[in-house]
């Protein structure tokens, strides 16, 4: 079984044109692309307990890191997303999500509030509750929580299912069971 290898070893000095080749590729990085890096280098520390899987020495913080190391990392982000068949960049177009929730939207306020605008607590039940709040959660999700309009359109929607679920749980008044 290999052992560790001791502090005696001579350090690594990488070639010049290697290491102009990882400033190229930093400058030249998006956010989101270091981003992913730091989070990718943040869970090998996770599994390796924060410490270099080779020499043992605490690892530092992904910002801190020297450039060589920081273009290691960029390097598996873009061989990850080339493996998994996805663009440069990631984008959520929320187009078709904005137009399903609204159309949700209207639904529920068609089924809480009745065709006149009144509202009437016995034709929504727990079950669709329920379905409407996962629909919701799965749709916050998706969006991240980023984009405003779609966070207003989940806010209201909301609001309506909390009514519904305080409708349901209040009891009736006694003035209506006695008339």
């Amino acid at each position: 079984m290999p052992t560790q290898s001791s502090s005696t070893a001579t350090p690594y000095t990488p070639p010049l044109e290697m290491l102009q080749a990882a400033e190229t590729m930093l400058a030249q990085a998006t956010p989101e692309d270091l981003a992913i890096a730091d989070k990718l280098y943040m869970a090998y520390g996770g599994v390796t307990g924060g410490r270099s899987a080779v020499t043992g020495a605490e690892l530092p913080e992904f910002e801190i890191c020297r450039p060589l190391v920081k273009a290691g990392w960029l390097a598996s982000v873009r061989e990850a997303r080339a493996l998994l068949g996805q663009s440069a960049t990631l984008r959520i177009d929320t187009t078709d999500l904005d137009t399903r929730l609204a159309e949700f939207k209207a639904e529920v306020e068609e089924v809480v509030n009745g065709p006149e605008g009144r509202t009437d607590p016995f034709l929504m039940g727990i079950s669709e509750i329920a379905s409407a709040t996962r629909d919701l959660a799965e749709a916050t999700k998706s969006v991240g929580g980023d984009e405003e309009p779609v966070a207003n359109l989940i806010e209201s929607v909301t609001k309506a299912l909390n009514e519904r679920v305080r409708a349901l749980a209040t009891p009736p008044a006694e003035s209506t069971a006695t008339a």
